[in-house]
């Protein structure tokens, strides 16, 4: 693999991104990591991924990890302006644009914002294109709002919880996204995690609630190759609505939310499947 270099990306409104990148050759893998996250979360990819003629990147957003920490700037268009900047700068040649859980709406929000014609193929990991649905059993999203799960209690759960009492907030979630949460991976995701203010961590969620970026991927899907991994108990809900909206899309399962980090081998062979065979990169 060779090693992973710490660069910063100049950003809109003055902020700095922090990016790792490993490997090199034309082709440029572009991971956007998910909520509070950092680009240390896909190690595992880096280790597996780059290499000659692969070229692997991945970014702290912004008021995540070590990227610039303010509480302006944290709306969605902003966040697709970031991943655009990390495209014009880290890449000179094709980008796949990969992205996972709420990091999807950064993804999408670069795709409505800037077009698809910038990169030649998609993967989405376990993230959806819409933040509030009517019935997360039978939609997909994140957020539901149906008669015995009314929205003020989620709207507890996803803005108010992680500045309240972020310790338990974290603690069930980490632990829900993990194959085996031991008490050491709980803690590593856990360390990453808080280099995320409070105060910004619930402002991201509050600021995806409208978000409804559908049509993106559907346009992704039937434009360039796209590939879509959720984990097992998304996988009804997902098939259904890709059959209906992205029939050109190719679905894939993994365990848990998490599960590129727990079981990376399943999850870099469907990588490197979906690069050498859909999007034709010979050599990654």
């Amino acid at each position: 693999m060779g090693p992973v270099t710490e660069t910063h990306v100049a950003a809109g409104d003055g902020a700095r991104l922090r990016c790792l990148t490993a490997g090199d050759g034309p082709n440029t893998l572009i991971l956007i990591p998910g909520w509070t996250m950092a680009a240390d979360v896909f190690e595992r990819q880096f280790e597996r991924l780059a290499g000659d003629g692969l070229r692997v990147v991945s970014f702290d957003p912004r008021g995540q990890g070590g990227s610039t920490k303010d509480f302006v700037h944290h709306d969605y268009d902003t966040r697709g302006d970031d991943v655009a900047a990390v495209v014009e700068t880290c890449a000179s040649g094709p980008v796949v644009l990969a992205s996972w859980s709420q990091g999807t709406f950064e993804h999408l929000s670069f795709v409505r914002r800037h077009g698809h014609d910038r990169t030649v193929g998609s993967i989405i990991i376990d993230g959806a294109p819409r933040h509030v649905v009517g019935d997360t059993s039978r939609e997909w999203g994140w957020l539901e709002t149906r008669p015995d799960a009314p929205s003020e209690i989620n709207l507890a759960a996803w803005i108010v919880n992680p500045t309240t009492d972020r310790t338990a907030f974290n603690k069930e979630f980490i632990a829900w996204m993990l194959e085996d949460p031991a008490p050491e991976a709980v803690d590593w995701f856990d360390t990453i995690s808080r280099r995320t203010p409070d105060g910004i961590a619930s402002l991201l969620n509050g600021m995806a609630i409208p978000l409804d970026f559908q049509p993106e991927v559907s346009l992704l899907a039937a434009t360039q190759p796209t590939l879509i991994v959720v984990r097992d108990e998304w996988h009804r809900i997902v098939s259904d609505w890709v059959h209906a909206h992205a029939p050109n899309a190719r679905l894939a399962t993994m365990a848990k939310h998490a599960s590129f980090w727990c079981s990376p081998d399943h999850f870099n062979d469907l990588v490197l499947g979906f690069l050498t065979g859909a999007v034709a990169w010979s050599g990654s």
